[in-house]
Protein backbone atom coordinates (compact mmCIF):
# COMPACT_ATOMS: atom_id res chain seq x y z
CA UNK A 1 0.00 0.00 0.00
CA UNK A 2 1.44 3.37 -1.08
CA UNK A 3 0.62 5.81 1.71
CA UNK A 4 0.37 9.57 1.50
CA UNK A 5 2.47 10.28 4.58
CA UNK A 6 2.48 14.06 4.73
CA UNK A 7 0.73 17.01 3.14
CA UNK A 8 1.38 20.76 3.14
CA UNK A 9 -0.66 23.49 1.51
CA UNK A 10 -0.74 27.26 1.42
CA UNK A 11 -3.18 29.88 0.16
CA UNK A 12 -5.97 27.42 -0.67
CA UNK A 13 -9.49 28.58 0.22
CA UNK A 14 -9.74 28.80 4.05
CA UNK A 15 -6.35 27.09 4.47
CA UNK A 16 -3.80 29.88 4.63
CA UNK A 17 -0.91 27.69 5.77
CA UNK A 18 -0.73 24.01 6.68
CA UNK A 19 2.72 22.61 7.39
CA UNK A 20 3.48 18.89 7.12
CA UNK A 21 0.27 17.32 8.42
CA UNK A 22 0.95 13.62 9.04
CA UNK A 23 -1.58 11.18 7.59
CA UNK A 24 -2.21 7.58 8.59
CA UNK A 25 -4.21 4.65 7.27
CA UNK A 26 -7.45 6.20 8.60
CA UNK A 27 -7.98 9.97 8.72
CA UNK A 28 -11.28 11.36 9.97
CA UNK A 29 -11.71 15.14 9.79
CA UNK A 30 -14.06 16.60 12.40
CA UNK A 31 -15.11 20.17 13.02
CA UNK A 32 -17.92 22.69 12.88
CA UNK A 33 -19.63 23.88 9.72
CA UNK A 34 -17.27 26.13 7.79
CA UNK A 35 -14.15 24.97 9.63
CA UNK A 36 -12.38 23.80 6.47
CA UNK A 37 -13.12 20.07 6.25
CA UNK A 38 -14.68 20.27 2.80
CA UNK A 39 -11.93 22.62 1.63
CA UNK A 40 -9.35 20.03 2.65
CA UNK A 41 -11.23 17.41 0.61
CA UNK A 42 -11.59 19.75 -2.38
CA UNK A 43 -7.79 20.13 -2.52
CA UNK A 44 -7.72 16.49 -3.63
CA UNK A 45 -10.52 17.15 -6.13
CA UNK A 46 -8.39 19.90 -7.65
CA UNK A 47 -5.50 17.44 -7.99
CA UNK A 48 -7.79 14.78 -9.51
CA UNK A 49 -8.84 17.20 -12.25
CA UNK A 50 -5.32 18.59 -12.74
CA UNK A 51 -3.94 15.11 -13.45
CA UNK A 52 -6.54 14.52 -16.19
CA UNK A 53 -6.24 17.91 -17.93
CA UNK A 54 -9.51 19.08 -16.43
CA UNK A 55 -8.30 21.69 -13.94
CA UNK A 56 -9.56 24.69 -15.91
CA UNK A 57 -13.02 23.16 -16.17
CA UNK A 58 -13.02 22.44 -12.44
CA UNK A 59 -11.88 25.97 -11.56
CA UNK A 60 -14.27 27.74 -13.94
CA UNK A 61 -17.32 25.82 -12.73
CA UNK A 62 -16.55 26.54 -9.07
CA UNK A 63 -16.13 30.29 -9.01
CA UNK A 64 -12.90 30.79 -10.98
CA UNK A 65 -9.42 31.41 -9.58
CA UNK A 66 -10.32 34.08 -7.03
CA UNK A 67 -12.57 31.61 -5.18
CA UNK A 68 -9.66 29.20 -4.68
CA UNK A 69 -7.16 31.71 -3.31
CA UNK A 70 -7.26 32.31 0.45
CA UNK A 71 -9.41 35.46 0.93
CA UNK A 72 -9.02 36.18 -2.79
CA UNK A 73 -6.18 37.41 -4.96
CA UNK A 74 -5.86 40.70 -3.04
CA UNK A 75 -4.64 38.72 -0.02
CA UNK A 76 -3.10 35.55 -1.51
CA UNK A 77 -0.97 35.61 -4.63
CA UNK A 78 -0.55 31.84 -5.00
CA UNK A 79 -1.59 28.35 -3.99
CA UNK A 80 1.18 25.98 -2.99
CA UNK A 81 1.04 22.29 -2.24
CA UNK A 82 3.46 19.50 -1.36
CA UNK A 83 2.69 15.82 -0.89
CA UNK A 84 5.04 13.11 0.32
CA UNK A 85 4.46 9.44 -0.43
CA UNK A 86 6.14 6.50 1.26
CA UNK A 87 7.08 3.25 -0.48
CA UNK A 88 9.36 0.29 0.11
CA UNK A 89 12.05 1.84 -2.11
CA UNK A 90 12.05 5.30 -0.53
CA UNK A 91 9.98 8.45 -0.59
CA UNK A 92 8.49 10.53 -3.38
CA UNK A 93 7.41 14.15 -3.22
CA UNK A 94 5.31 16.28 -5.52
CA UNK A 95 5.22 20.05 -5.14
CA UNK A 96 3.47 22.72 -7.16
CA UNK A 97 2.51 26.38 -7.17
CA UNK A 98 -0.58 27.82 -8.86
CA UNK A 99 -0.96 31.54 -9.60
CA UNK A 100 -3.87 33.52 -11.03
CA UNK A 101 -3.66 34.58 -14.66
CA UNK A 102 -5.69 36.59 -17.17
CA UNK A 103 -9.23 35.33 -17.46
CA UNK A 104 -9.41 34.51 -13.75
CA UNK A 105 -7.76 31.13 -14.29
CA UNK A 106 -5.00 29.31 -12.42
CA UNK A 107 -1.73 28.24 -14.06
CA UNK A 108 1.26 26.26 -12.84
CA UNK A 109 4.16 28.60 -12.06
CA UNK A 110 6.14 25.75 -10.46
CA UNK A 111 5.88 21.96 -10.55
CA UNK A 112 8.50 19.44 -9.46
CA UNK A 113 8.98 15.75 -8.67
CA UNK A 114 11.37 14.28 -6.08
CA UNK A 115 12.56 10.80 -5.16
CA UNK A 116 14.96 9.75 -2.42
CA UNK A 117 15.91 6.06 -2.50
CA UNK A 118 16.67 4.39 0.82
CA UNK A 119 19.94 2.99 -0.49
CA UNK A 120 21.13 5.96 -2.55
CA UNK A 121 22.53 9.26 -1.18
CA UNK A 122 21.66 11.45 -4.18
CA UNK A 123 17.96 12.22 -4.71
CA UNK A 124 16.16 12.95 -7.96
CA UNK A 125 14.73 16.47 -7.82
CA UNK A 126 13.39 17.63 -11.17
CA UNK A 127 11.49 20.81 -11.98
CA UNK A 128 8.91 20.42 -14.74
CA UNK A 129 8.10 22.96 -17.41
CA UNK A 130 6.17 25.86 -15.79
CA UNK A 131 3.41 28.08 -17.16
CA UNK A 132 0.89 25.45 -18.18
CA UNK A 133 -2.87 25.62 -17.70
CA UNK A 134 -2.76 21.93 -16.73
CA UNK A 135 -0.25 19.75 -14.92
CA UNK A 136 2.93 18.90 -16.85
CA UNK A 137 3.13 15.50 -15.14
CA UNK A 138 1.21 13.47 -17.78
CA UNK A 139 3.56 14.72 -20.49
CA UNK A 140 6.69 14.44 -18.33
CA UNK A 141 6.58 10.63 -18.35
CA UNK A 142 7.48 10.67 -22.06
CA UNK A 143 9.38 13.96 -22.22
CA UNK A 144 12.77 13.81 -23.94
CA UNK A 145 13.95 16.58 -21.60
CA UNK A 146 13.88 14.11 -18.69
CA UNK A 147 16.24 11.18 -18.30
CA UNK A 148 14.97 7.68 -17.62
CA UNK A 149 15.12 8.00 -13.82
CA UNK A 150 13.29 11.33 -13.89
CA UNK A 151 10.61 9.91 -16.20
CA UNK A 152 10.17 6.94 -13.87
CA UNK A 153 9.82 9.29 -10.87
CA UNK A 154 7.22 11.37 -12.74
CA UNK A 155 5.34 8.19 -13.69
CA UNK A 156 5.26 6.90 -10.11
CA UNK A 157 4.05 10.24 -8.73
CA UNK A 158 1.39 10.60 -11.43
CA UNK A 159 0.14 7.14 -10.48
CA UNK A 160 0.10 8.13 -6.79
CA UNK A 161 -1.89 11.30 -7.46
CA UNK A 162 -4.30 9.67 -9.91
CA UNK A 163 -5.17 6.97 -7.39
CA UNK A 164 -6.23 9.35 -4.59
CA UNK A 165 -9.93 9.53 -5.45
CA UNK A 166 -12.68 11.72 -4.06
CA UNK A 167 -16.22 10.31 -3.85
CA UNK A 168 -19.41 12.15 -2.99
CA UNK A 169 -22.81 10.47 -3.04
CA UNK A 170 -24.82 13.44 -1.76
CA UNK A 171 -26.93 13.90 -4.89
CA UNK A 172 -29.66 11.30 -4.56
CA UNK A 173 -32.41 13.36 -6.18
CA UNK A 174 -34.69 11.77 -8.76
CA UNK A 175 -32.52 13.36 -11.45
CA UNK A 176 -29.21 12.10 -10.04
CA UNK A 177 -27.06 9.70 -12.05
CA UNK A 178 -27.34 7.18 -9.20
CA UNK A 179 -31.01 6.63 -10.07
CA UNK A 180 -30.61 6.45 -13.84
CA UNK A 181 -29.63 3.65 -16.19
CA UNK A 182 -25.95 3.47 -17.06
CA UNK A 183 -24.03 1.92 -19.95
CA UNK A 184 -22.96 -1.65 -19.32
CA UNK A 185 -19.36 -1.01 -20.35
CA UNK A 186 -18.94 1.82 -17.83
CA UNK A 187 -18.03 -0.66 -15.12
CA UNK A 188 -14.29 -0.73 -14.44
CA UNK A 189 -14.22 1.67 -11.47
CA UNK A 190 -16.95 3.25 -9.40
CA UNK A 191 -17.32 6.87 -10.49
CA UNK A 192 -16.95 9.75 -8.03
CA UNK A 193 -20.73 10.35 -7.91
CA UNK A 194 -21.67 6.64 -8.04
CA UNK A 195 -23.38 7.22 -11.38
CA UNK A 196 -22.29 3.84 -12.78
CA UNK A 197 -23.18 1.82 -9.65
CA UNK A 198 -25.53 -0.58 -11.46
CA UNK A 199 -22.91 -1.44 -14.11
CA UNK A 200 -20.19 -2.01 -11.47
CA UNK A 201 -22.49 -4.28 -9.44
CA UNK A 202 -23.43 -6.25 -12.56
CA UNK A 203 -19.74 -6.80 -13.40
CA UNK A 204 -19.04 -8.01 -9.86
CA UNK A 205 -22.09 -10.29 -9.95
CA UNK A 206 -20.92 -11.89 -13.20
CA UNK A 207 -17.14 -11.95 -12.71
CA UNK A 208 -16.49 -11.82 -8.96
CA UNK A 209 -19.53 -13.32 -7.24
CA UNK A 210 -17.82 -13.70 -3.85
CA UNK A 211 -17.31 -9.94 -3.60
CA UNK A 212 -20.82 -9.28 -4.90
CA UNK A 213 -22.18 -11.59 -2.18
CA UNK A 214 -20.26 -9.66 0.50
CA UNK A 215 -21.96 -6.44 -0.64
CA UNK A 216 -25.40 -8.08 -0.55
CA UNK A 217 -24.89 -9.49 2.95
CA UNK A 218 -23.70 -6.11 4.21
CA UNK A 219 -26.70 -4.30 2.72
CA UNK A 220 -29.08 -6.79 4.34
CA UNK A 221 -27.65 -5.74 7.70
CA UNK A 222 -28.05 -2.04 6.86
CA UNK A 223 -31.32 -1.77 4.92
CA UNK A 224 -34.46 -3.40 6.38
CA UNK A 225 -36.26 -5.58 3.85
CA UNK A 226 -33.50 -5.56 1.24
CA UNK A 227 -32.70 -8.99 -0.23
CA UNK A 228 -30.83 -8.60 -3.50
CA UNK A 229 -30.41 -6.53 -6.64
CA UNK A 230 -32.22 -7.45 -9.85
CA UNK A 231 -29.60 -6.52 -12.41
CA UNK A 232 -31.05 -7.21 -15.84
CA UNK A 233 -29.48 -5.42 -18.81
CA UNK A 234 -31.76 -3.85 -21.39
CA UNK A 235 -29.75 -3.74 -24.61
CA UNK A 236 -26.56 -1.92 -23.58
CA UNK A 237 -27.85 -0.21 -20.41
CA UNK A 238 -28.72 -1.37 -16.92
CA UNK A 239 -30.88 0.10 -14.15
CA UNK A 240 -30.44 -0.35 -10.38
CA UNK A 241 -33.47 -2.52 -9.50
CA UNK A 242 -33.84 -4.52 -6.31
CA UNK A 243 -36.22 -6.81 -4.45
CA UNK A 244 -37.33 -7.35 -0.88
CA UNK A 245 -38.86 -10.43 0.72
CA UNK A 246 -41.52 -10.77 -2.00
CA UNK A 247 -39.63 -12.25 -4.98
CA UNK A 248 -42.37 -11.23 -7.42
CA UNK A 249 -42.25 -7.50 -6.65
CA UNK A 250 -39.31 -5.61 -8.12
CA UNK A 251 -38.48 -2.10 -6.90
CA UNK A 252 -36.94 0.62 -9.03
CA UNK A 253 -34.27 3.11 -7.95
CA UNK A 254 -36.97 5.78 -7.46
CA UNK A 255 -38.31 3.62 -4.60
CA UNK A 256 -35.14 3.90 -2.54
CA UNK A 257 -34.64 6.39 0.29
CA UNK A 258 -31.70 8.78 0.00
CA UNK A 259 -29.91 7.00 2.86
CA UNK A 260 -30.42 3.56 1.31
CA UNK A 261 -29.08 4.76 -2.03
CA UNK A 262 -25.95 6.15 -0.35
CA UNK A 263 -25.46 2.91 1.60
CA UNK A 264 -25.52 0.93 -1.65
CA UNK A 265 -22.86 3.16 -3.16
CA UNK A 266 -20.72 3.22 0.01
CA UNK A 267 -20.89 -0.54 0.56
CA UNK A 268 -19.86 -1.17 -3.04
CA UNK A 269 -17.02 1.35 -2.71
CA UNK A 270 -15.55 -0.16 0.47
CA UNK A 271 -16.17 -3.82 -0.41
CA UNK A 272 -14.61 -3.79 -3.87
CA UNK A 273 -12.01 -6.42 -4.75
CA UNK A 274 -8.53 -5.26 -3.63
CA UNK A 275 -7.34 -4.87 -7.22
CA UNK A 276 -10.16 -2.39 -7.91
CA UNK A 277 -9.43 -0.15 -4.93
CA UNK A 278 -7.68 3.21 -5.35
CA UNK A 279 -4.68 4.04 -3.16
CA UNK A 280 -6.82 6.43 -1.14
CA UNK A 281 -10.59 6.68 -0.72
CA UNK A 282 -11.73 10.22 0.13
CA UNK A 283 -15.37 10.82 1.12
CA UNK A 284 -16.99 14.01 2.39
CA UNK A 285 -19.59 13.25 5.11
CA UNK A 286 -20.30 9.59 4.28
CA UNK A 287 -22.66 9.35 7.27
CA UNK A 288 -25.14 11.85 5.79
CA UNK A 289 -28.69 10.60 6.34
CA UNK A 290 -27.65 7.33 8.01
CA UNK A 291 -28.99 5.72 11.19
CA UNK A 292 -26.40 5.40 14.02
CA UNK A 293 -26.41 1.60 13.62
CA UNK A 294 -25.65 1.99 9.91
CA UNK A 295 -22.89 4.44 10.86
CA UNK A 296 -21.29 1.77 13.05
CA UNK A 297 -21.44 -0.79 10.24
CA UNK A 298 -19.98 1.74 7.81
CA UNK A 299 -17.13 2.49 10.21
CA UNK A 300 -16.42 -1.25 10.32
CA UNK A 301 -16.06 -1.23 6.54
CA UNK A 302 -13.66 1.71 6.80
CA UNK A 303 -11.47 -0.05 9.35
CA UNK A 304 -11.45 -3.22 7.28
CA UNK A 305 -10.50 -1.58 3.97
CA UNK A 306 -7.80 0.58 5.64
CA UNK A 307 -5.45 -2.41 5.61
CA UNK A 308 -5.54 -2.29 1.81
CA UNK A 309 -5.92 1.41 1.01
CA UNK A 310 -5.75 4.73 2.84
CA UNK A 311 -9.02 6.40 3.87
CA UNK A 312 -9.78 10.10 4.39
CA UNK A 313 -13.24 11.10 5.61
CA UNK A 314 -14.92 14.21 6.94
CA UNK A 315 -17.82 14.05 9.37
CA UNK A 316 -20.02 16.08 11.69
CA UNK A 317 -21.44 13.03 13.47
CA UNK A 318 -20.29 12.37 17.04
CA UNK A 319 -21.85 8.89 16.95
CA UNK A 320 -19.82 8.07 13.83
CA UNK A 321 -16.64 9.29 15.57
CA UNK A 322 -17.35 6.87 18.45
CA UNK A 323 -16.27 4.04 16.15
CA UNK A 324 -12.69 5.27 15.69
CA UNK A 325 -9.52 5.70 17.73
CA UNK A 326 -8.17 9.13 18.80
CA UNK A 327 -5.18 8.69 16.49
CA UNK A 328 -7.58 8.45 13.51
CA UNK A 329 -9.03 11.92 14.19
CA UNK A 330 -7.93 15.25 12.74
CA UNK A 331 -9.63 18.24 14.39
CA UNK A 332 -10.43 21.19 12.11
CA UNK A 333 -11.03 24.62 13.62
CA UNK A 334 -11.47 28.10 12.23
CA UNK A 335 -9.18 30.60 13.93
CA UNK A 336 -10.00 34.05 12.64
CA UNK A 337 -10.18 33.52 8.89
CA UNK A 338 -7.88 30.49 8.77
CA UNK A 339 -8.49 26.74 9.07
CA UNK A 340 -6.23 24.91 11.53
CA UNK A 341 -5.73 21.14 11.70
CA UNK A 342 -4.56 19.01 14.62
CA UNK A 343 -4.26 15.22 14.84
CA UNK A 344 -5.30 13.71 18.17
CA UNK A 345 -3.35 11.24 20.27
CA UNK A 346 -4.67 8.88 22.91
CA UNK A 347 -2.27 10.26 25.49
CA UNK A 348 -3.51 13.85 25.38
CA UNK A 349 -7.07 12.80 26.27
CA UNK A 350 -5.88 11.05 29.43
CA UNK A 351 -8.64 10.05 31.79
CA UNK A 352 -11.45 11.43 29.61
CA UNK A 353 -11.73 8.21 27.61
CA UNK A 354 -12.07 6.17 30.79
CA UNK A 355 -15.50 7.68 31.39
CA UNK A 356 -16.64 8.98 28.00
CA UNK A 357 -16.68 7.89 24.38
CA UNK A 358 -14.66 9.81 21.84
CA UNK A 359 -17.81 11.38 20.42
CA UNK A 360 -18.88 12.53 23.89
CA UNK A 361 -15.45 14.07 24.47
CA UNK A 362 -15.92 15.97 21.19
CA UNK A 363 -19.39 17.17 22.20
CA UNK A 364 -17.99 18.41 25.51
CA UNK A 365 -15.52 20.54 23.52
CA UNK A 366 -12.50 18.94 25.17
CA UNK A 367 -10.73 18.49 21.84
CA UNK A 368 -12.12 21.51 19.98
CA UNK A 369 -13.84 21.25 16.64
CA UNK A 370 -16.98 23.00 17.92
CA UNK A 371 -18.62 26.27 16.75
Amino acid sequence: MNLLRQISMEGFKSINKLDSLELGAINVLIGANGSGKSNFVSFFQLLNYAMTEGMQTYVSTRGFADSFLHLGSKVSSKIRGELEFASERGKNRYRFTLVPAAGDILIFSEEAVFFQAKDHPRPIDKALEPGGKESALPKAIISQELNESEQRTARVILNHLSRKRVYQFHDTSLESRLRKATHLTDNRYLRSDGGNLSAVLFRLQQEKPDFYRRIILQLRRMIPGFQDFMLEPERDHILLRWRGHDPEYIFGPHQLSDGSMRLMALSTLFLQPPEDLPDMIIVDEPELGLHPQAEALLAGLVRSVSSQCQVLLSTQSASFVDNFEPEDIIVCEMEGSESRFHRLTHGELGAWLEDYTLGEVWRKNVIGGQP
